[in-house]
């Protein structure tokens, strides 16, 4: 129930009092429209505003929605605001009501914004767009800083006006915006609204028996600005102007009645009726000429015509203050433009105000550094078209003086007063002075150069503005003191080479700068000590050293007792330097060469060293003022080898000692000092170096190896030649070796294939390996492999693949092969002379041709049977046919021949017995072969290539030949049996040659049956029915070759020249005899 109280108390709060704040409201509204109240007179004082120029800002106020400020225009024309752009935290916003949007000169509008604020002090940039005279565009930028406030603002409304011209004075007339009605006898009618465009309308008028047309009568308006309405009378000629400044005064002539004004409409009155021509003068104004359009014409009393005067300014710059043909530039309406003093710069264009500035590139004078500059006044502005706008210059000359030293030495500050401005810097630095005054002129100055910490001095001298000097012209006074010798004692020093001596206290030395600059002080001698090389002197400290000319030295002298001891060494080579350290001096001399150093009385330690020999010697103890031989010196030579190759052992001798490590390490030896041969050697190459003289300590290479490196062959035929390539040299030789000497180092080598004749064939021998690098001093052998070994009678050759599809393996066994000339007519002869079978080793294999059938064109196909080896079951082996020139006849008859009827003269060439298992030719016989028999009553005629069967006269029984036993190497069931000859018998049927499993007269077994006719003469045989098949081949007078391929004892095929004529399975069959049975 307290919320519900809670609750009814605010409502009967706002009940009591919000009455009273409607009133306060109201109250406030109604003084701000009067003028009498402004929130911006409540303004936070730490709100602060910048730039803006013509149209300025001169109060802000803001709280957390809404940004108000105050604009007035401090021109001396008319401004019209069209453009605003305000920006705020990277937001820009446009839309910004003002209370006028026409500001006459000093008049001031409030205008305001709708903006999200944050509670600290915030900052917004602020655009200005306006116009002036109509058509001059002109902006106006600034900034507003302000710190948002809790406060209520009066958001205030937009003045609209409208003003007339042209209605004669108290005449009323009345104009409807926004729907709002307004009159007025005066010549302007205003409405406050909210910001908006609305439009308008202007009622037409009669006044003094006239009509009075309102121009324009109607349209839309911003709100905020100002709209001027110009009434026409019909009783009247108007003109009416634009473009014209506001108050110029402008003339019109219309039937001959001149007329002028400075508001925008002259209105004829007099004439009333009637057309007449006008005149419109032109207006001249600052520098402006206006030229009316139109300039003339003819007008009817009633109407109006509107003049518009276009302007042409001539904007003239002059300026003060540049010298004659210096450039300036200047920039106006954004256009540049430049010209020499003392020229003015002139620009013509349209009516304005616009913005200028002006700019000057610096002159230089004709010393080395030296810039004269003018600065404009004013420099940039706004400027009237028309007008005369002069600029002054002021000039300014700034120069830069590079001061230079020479020959003071680098670390010490040294110091230039030029124009009593002093600079200092750190030598060898240069000092740069600059200075400047209000003219245009060069002039010049006193300088004056001083070091610190040095006693040197140079002239002053008088220098130009601008310009290089360089104080070389120093004079040093060096200065040495020297405490610590008795009053009166002369004393010596020795400075650059300048020797002076003094009694007094100081020594003064005086010449040029110099830096590092050497000195020696004497020792001062009192008396000498008996039996050594020792005196009692003053001896100096400092005794010697370097400093620069004018730096002070202090020399301090204290007694003591001075000794010279003397070394010497024996066994070192000559040409080096060794040294003595003694008693915290040391000494260094050429070998051979004595070293003396000076010390204070005593006995001390003598160490001594070489340089540039690994030598040592023992430390001796040795008494000032005596003489010291350092002998005895243990040596450590270190030998190195270049050149060989990584992996391997060297050696090397020296002095009797020995050492070996691999390649590529050194070794060192332990000797006495002097001079002593060294030899090397390498381990696993025949490489040899030169003996060197070497100084024991020091350290050898031993470079310039020579290498002899060796290749042998082996598997080459006796007395063949061979090569290599190595180290880009080639050799060659008929013995199994080659050498190459050369230095160490590894190379690449390589051995080319080698032809050899061996057993009449000749074979490519392949090397292994065949190339690869070698080091120098190595040796290698080479493999040599023969490839196939062509008959030396042989030019080219194929490769053949003999196949054994069996799982027997034959030995030996024939094969036939097939050579077609067509394919290699250029390669072989027709009869096939030149051809030669044989193995990958060059071995002949036994060939017999068998025919040679034409295939046309001239060319033929040959029929070779090969004696071949063994070939295991399903093996394979390569032979070759090899091919000699075409017009060589290979044919021997012993290995290479051909069918007897093949050759001119009858089996010339016939080596079948030495191919075939079994070969009988029946030419040339004059009874039958001893292992052939004859059936009783067979006729044989013999002939010189052939035998011809046939039955005696009065035989009427089987007759033949037959070799009964086969033999047992042809007893075999896969046997190819061939018969070169002719069955025919003009007379008989019957005629057979084949095998037979019986005996004479038993038809059993497998043959070739002559028929009854010509055309089918052909028959099959076996067992012992005769006549089982048909071939259908008619021989008649033919000499065919008849084959018979035995599988096995049950298959059998039947070719006759090599055409397949006949298959068949039959009952097991064994050769027991061959048959020839006309």
């Amino acid at each position: 129930m307290s919320g519900y109280k809670q609750g009814q108390q605010v409502v009967e709060a706002l009940e009591t009092y919000g009455w009273m704040i409607i009133l306060v409201v109201a109250v406030i509204v109604i003084l701000f429209s009067l003028g009498i109240f402004s929130p911006l007179s409540f303004i936070s004082p730490s709100s602060t505003i910048s730039g803006f120029t013509g149209l300025k800002i001169t109060s802000v106020l803001a709280n957390y929605t809404y940004i108000e400020f105050s604009v007035s225009n401090s021109l001396s024309v008319d401004a019209n605001l069209n453009k605003f752009i305000l920006e705020y935290n990277s937001t820009s916003i446009s839309k910004i009501i003002c209370e006028y949007l026409t500001l006459d000169p000093g008049q001031s509008s409030v205008c305001y914004a709708k903006l999200n604020l944050a509670n600290t002090r915030d900052t917004v940039s602020l655009g200005l767009g306006f116009s002036i005279n109509n058509n001059i565009n002109l902006s106006s930028n600034g900034t507003m800083s302000f710190v948002p406030t809790n406060i209520y603002l009066v958001l205030p409304s937009t003045i609209t006006s409208f003003s007339e011209e042209g209605l004669p004075s108290n005449t009323l007339w009345w104009t409807v915006y926004k729907g709002i009605n307004h009159s007025s006898s005066g010549t302007s009618i205003s409405f406050s609204t909210t910001y908006g465009i609305y439009s308008y309308t202007v009622g037409n008028l009669s006044a003094s028996g006239c009509k009075y047309t309102a121009l324009p009568s109607s349209g839309t308006l911003e709100s905020g600005k100002v709209q001027n309405i110009i009434f026409v009378s019909s009783c009247a000629a108007t003109f009416i102007e634009k473009e014209l400044p506001t108050g110029t005064n402008w003339e019109v002539t219309y039937a001959g009645e001149k007329s002028s004004s400075t508001t925008n409409v002259i209105a004829f009155t007099n004439e009333k009726t009637g057309t007449y021509s006008f005149s419109v003068s032109k207006v001249i104004l600052s520098g402006c000429v206006y030229s009316p359009s139109p300039s003339s014409g003819t007008l009817s009393v009633g109407n109006y015509q509107y003049i518009r005067f276009l302007g042409l300014c001539t904007t003239t710059f002059t300026e003060t203050g540049l010298p004659s043909g210096h450039t300036w530039d200047v920039s106006y309406n954004s256009l540049a433009k430049s010209n020499s003093s003392p020229d003015s710069i002139v620009y013509t264009g349209a009516p304005g105000n616009f913005s200028y500035s002006v700019s000057s590139p610096p002159n230089s004078s004709s010393t080395v550094d030296c810039a004269t500059t003018y600065t404009p006044s004013p420099s940039s502005g706004y400027a009237n078209a028309g007008s005369t706008k002069n600029i002054a210059f002021s000039s300014l000359t700034t120069c830069k003086n590079t001061f230079e030293e020479s020959n003071l030495p680098s670390g010490y500050t040294w110091s230039v007063t030029y124009n009593n401005i002093k600079i200092s810097t750190i030598t060898p630095k240069n000092i740069m002075v600059t200075t400047s005054h209000n003219s245009a002129s060069v002039n010049t100055y006193t300088a004056t150069a001083s070091v610190s910490g040095l006693d040197c001095t140079t002239p002053s001298e008088s220098v130009e503005q601008g310009t290089t000097y360089d104080f070389s012209s120093w004079t040093c006074t060096t200065t040495f003191t020297e405490t610590g010798l008795p009053s009166g004692t002369q004393w010596y020093v020795d400075f650059n080479g300048d020797n002076q001596s003094s009694t007094s206290a100081t020594n003064v030395f005086t010449g040029g700068p110099g830096t590092s600059l050497s000195y020696t002080v004497y020792d001062v001698h009192v008396s000498n000590v008996d039996g050594l090389d020792c005196s009692e002197v003053f001896a100096p400290s400092p005794s010697s050293g370097t400093t620069n000319a004018g730096q002070p030295v202090t020399i301090t002298y204290s007694y003591t007792e001075k000794c010279v001891t003397t070394f010497s060494e024996t066994g070192l080579p000559p040409g080096y330097t060794w040294s003595v350290s003694y008693d915290g001096s040391s000494g260094s001399a050429s070998t051979g060469s004595s070293i003396s150093l000076s010390t204070g009385g005593g006995t001390f330690t003598a160490t001594a060293s070489v340089s540039g020999l690994d030598c040592t010697v023992p430390a001796a103890s040795v008494n000032a003022g005596t003489s010291y031989t350092f002998s005895g010196w243990t040596c450590t030579t270190t030998f190195s080898e270049g050149g060989l190759p990584s992996s391997y052992s060297w050696s090397v001798s020296y002095d009797g000692s020995s050492g070996s490590a691999s390649t590529g390490s050194s070794i060192s030896l332990s000797t006495g000092g002097g001079t002593f041969t060294a030899t090397a050697s390498v381990s696993g190459l025949d490489c040899t170096v030169p003996a060197a003289s070497v100084n024991a300590g020091t350290s050898y290479t031993f470079s310039g190896w020579t290498c002899i490196t060796t290749f042998s062959e082996s598997s080459l035929p006796s007395g063949t030649s061979w090569s290599v390539t190595y180290d880009g040299s080639t050799d060659s030789s008929t013995s199994n070796s080659i050498s190459f000497s050369t230095s160490s180092s590894e190379y690449s080598w390589s051995a080319p294939a080698v032809k050899a004749t061996s057993n009449g064939c000749t074979a490519t021998y392949t090397p292994n390996p065949s190339s690869g690098s070698l080091n120098a001093g190595s040796s290698l052998g080479i493999v040599f492999s023969p490839g196939i070994c062509v008959p030396t009678n042989v030019i080219t050759y194929l490769n053949l693949t003999v196949y054994n599809p069996g799982s027997t393996t034959p030995n030996p066994f024939q094969t036939s092969v097939n050579i077609d000339n067509t394919t290699y007519s250029s390669d072989i002869a027709n009869n096939f002379q030149n051809v030669e079978f044989f193995y990958y080793n060059g071995s002949i294999i036994p060939s017999w041709l068998e025919s040679k059938a034409s295939t046309g064109n001239g060319q033929y196909q040959g029929k070779f049977w090969l004696k071949l080896a063994s070939i295991s079951g399903g093996g394979s082996e390569t032979i070759y046919a090899g091919f000699a020139s075409t017009s060589t006849n290979l044919f021997n008859g012993v290995n290479i021949g051909e069918a007897p009827q093949l050759s001119s003269t009858y089996a010339e060439y016939d080596d079948g017995a030495n191919v075939f298992n079994y070969y009988q030719r029946f030419g040339g016989l004059s009874s039958l072969p001893s292992d052939w028999s004859s059936i009783s009553g067979t006729g044989i005629a013999y002939d010189s290539d052939y035998i011809e069967i046939s039955p005696a006269s009065s035989t009427t029984g089987w007759y033949g030949i037959y070799m009964n036993p086969i033999p047992s190497s042809l007893s075999s069931t896969t046997t190819i049996w061939e018969f070169y000859g002719n069955m025919y018998d003009s007379v008989n049927a019957g005629s057979y040659v084949g095998t037979s499993t019986g005996t004479s007269g038993n038809f059993a077994g497998y043959s070739f049956s002559e028929g009854d006719s010509t055309t089918n003469l052909i028959y099959l045989g076996n067992g012992d029915t005769q006549f089982e098949d048909s071939t259908g081949y008619d021989d008649t007078n033919n000499n065919p070759i008849y084959s018979m391929d035995m599988s096995s004892s049950t298959s059998l095929n039947m070719l006759i020249d090599y055409t397949h004529i006949f298959s068949t399975t039959a009952t097991s069959e064994t050769p027991h005899y061959f048959d020839i049975s006309p």
